[in-house]
């Protein structure tokens, strides 16, 4: 198996998901596919100097969480420590957990297991206070909506903006030169899938009917589903998760 993971990483040695995979494949690569930038910093600083004004927090990717932490150099203010932060995925919770949050929800796998697992969990919020839900520009409606139609308010603050890498296009070349069409191409976000889906199939042309499409989650997966591809979908953002579905060649649960 040639592996292509479609992910940044500084240093591949360090990253859980090439590392969980390389025992399994012959070649695994990383190819990274978003670049992105803080947005609506000013406000957001505000909010998180307010967390009187919040019940409790929501990230959903481990980018939100470091735009909190951009405008908390001098430290999480207190107040939160005392207040859920609802996350999804293993990484979410990591920086979230470091930067001082107490986390929950890690284990829910995707945002609509952690929008029930909120509105389960709503009686403990004081009446008519909100969670701050701090996430990208380009986020899916499901989470907000979900919670907005069972009465749990919400204050939603776009933190930063995605767009493509601008060497998507030649790392994918020159993996194509030197590696020739791989088995599997991993998409862990469906901005991801986005950008690079419609390099992958220029480059390709029909050659793309030969590679297995895998998605880190039911999000991701659904996404290229409606581009007409069969894909496997690991349900959890896990390492492990990743490894038995790509093995099996089924949908891991």
């Amino acid at each position: 198996m040639n592996i292509v993971l479609m992910r940044s990483t500084v240093d591949s040695k360090a990253d859980p998901y090439y590392n969980a995979l390389k025992t399994s494949a012959n070649n695994v690569t990383s190819i990274p596919v978003l670049a992105d930038r803080f947005i609506n910093s000013e406000e957001l600083e505000c909010q998180v100097f307010s967390s009187n004004s919040f019940s409790g927090i929501i990230f959903t990717s481990k980018r939100a969480v470091e735009a909190v932490a951009d405008c908390c150099a001098a430290g999480l203010p207190a107040g939160w420590r005392e207040r859920p932060c609802f996350v999804v995925g293993d990484a979410t919770k990591a920086a979230a957990s470091k930067l001082g949050f107490p986390c929950v929800g890690h284990q829910s796998g995707n945002a609509d297991n952690l929008a029930q697992m909120i509105i389960l969990s709503k009686v403990i919020f004081p009446r008519g206070v909100p969670l701050l839900f701090v996430c990208g520009k380009q986020r899916r409606d499901e989470l907000p909506n979900a919670l907005t139609q069972n009465d749990v308010p919400l204050k939603i603050i776009e933190a930063y903006e995605v767009t493509e890498d601008p060497a998507l296009s030649s790392n994918i070349n020159t993996y194509l030169r030197e590696h020739s069409v791989p088995s599997h191409i991993v998409y862990f976000s469906p901005s991801g899938y986005k950008f690079a889906g419609v390099v992958w199939k220029q480059l390709l042309d029909k050659a793309i009917e030969k590679v297995q499409m895998v998605a880190i989650g039911p999000t991701t997966g659904s996404v290229i589903q409606k581009d007409g591809f069969k894909v496997l979908m690991a349900s959890k953002p896990t390492p492990d998760n990743l490894v038995q579905t790509v093995r099996t060649g089924l949908p891991n649960s």
